[in-house]
């Protein structure tokens, strides 16, 4: 099988190993689609957690090709999704249901072997089956979009506020999605002028250059520092600022307290995706959202230079490896 292994930062390969074997409550799965995150373009060039060497890749699904002897409701050809957060269920936050701040948290891609592989072995609570008809190219999606189900729960927008997204990849098109019924107006700030031109379609309009201080919630989506800056600018005194993209481990923003204490401000911010990947499936299968709006590009493990480089440049709004299970 192929699969890319990261040996060190920077030095991403493909390789070819041998399909594993799953442990009794294991389960093993013939990826279809594996996204590229943000996370992982942090990781690559060593500014994001992670334990080397592995295979990259925590956005994926594909068909079930092998069980472990414990496994019970999964079998072969099943198709499924795969939530990357392995949490122990027994430390103080988990017993508190905030599982997604697990003090003993590992991740698929970032801890153990991801999805960007042929195949790929993951417990089998770590499974989500997906109903038949399930579009193939939204297996890579599945996690992020439960991501951003999570960012809007933290959020709490009420109808008619004013709302701006700073970035508009894959995830702000899904949180201008999801918000285009409740903002009573909806904007975006993106420099790149086909992101903006995606998230027209869906009825959010350029930030306008007074828009200083306009909006009751801005959602930080960029995962850069001066998009954080941004956010705080153009908030109202009294409203909220979401941070949910996710800047280099170590980087820093230029932000008056003084600011933050005269306008009042709340700021939260939201990390990974407790509870909400089955609100995904069910979202991207009724067809609620639409994952063609995303612009995909699609590449092979063979092109997985120009696949990270296409990710890093913004040239689509979400890069995925197909790989041989293809459903």
């Amino acid at each position: 099988m192929e699969r890319l292994w990261l040996s060190e930062a920077r030095h991403l390969s493909r390789v070819e190993g041998e399909p594993p074997a799953p442990e009794p409550d294991e389960v093993v799965i013939r990826v279809a689609a594996c996204g590229v995150c943000g996370t992982d373009l942090h990781i690559v060039k060593g500014e994001s957690r992670v334990h080397l060497p592995l295979v990259l890749g925590h956005e994926f699904g594909g068909t079930v090709s092998d069980v472990g002897r414990n496994v019970s409701g999964l079998a072969s050809g099943d198709r499924a999704v795969v939530d990357p957060n392995i949490v122990c269920h027994a430390c103080p936050q988990c017993r508190a249901g905030r599982i997604n701040l697990c003090e003993n948290l590992s991740a698929i891609g970032v801890d153990r072997d991801g999805g960007m592989s042929d195949y790929c072995l993951v417990p089998q609570r770590q499974t989500y089956l997906v109903p038949k008809g399930f579009p193939w190219q939204g297996l890579a999606l599945v996690e992020p979009l439960s991501c951003v189900l999570h960012g809007i729960d933290l959020a709490r927008p009420r109808a008619g506020e004013r709302v701006a997204l700073v970035g508009a990849g894959a995830i702000g098109l899904f949180f201008v999605q999801l918000l285009r019924g409740w903002a009573g107006d909806l904007a975006v700030s993106e420099p790149n002028p086909d992101r903006r031109s995606r998230a027209a379609r869906f009825g959010a309009s350029p930030i306008e250059p007074a828009a200083e201080g306009r909006f009751d919630l801005v959602i930080e989506a960029s995962g850069t520092t001066g998009g954080f800056v941004d956010a705080i600018r153009f908030v109202r005194r009294g409203g909220r600022v979401l941070q949910f993209g996710v800047a280099p481990i170590g980087a820093t923003a230029a932000v008056s307290p003084n600011e933050i204490y005269s306008k009042e401000l709340t700021i939260v911010g939201s990390y990974v995706n407790p509870f909400t990947l089955q609100r995904a499936i069910d979202l991207l299968a009724t067809g609620a959202i639409d994952y063609q709006a995303v612009d995909i590009r699609f590449f092979r493990l063979a092109e997985f230079e120009e696949a990270f480089e296409a990710a890093a440049a913004g040239r689509y709004g979400k890069v995925v490896f197909r790989m041989g299970g293809t459903v």
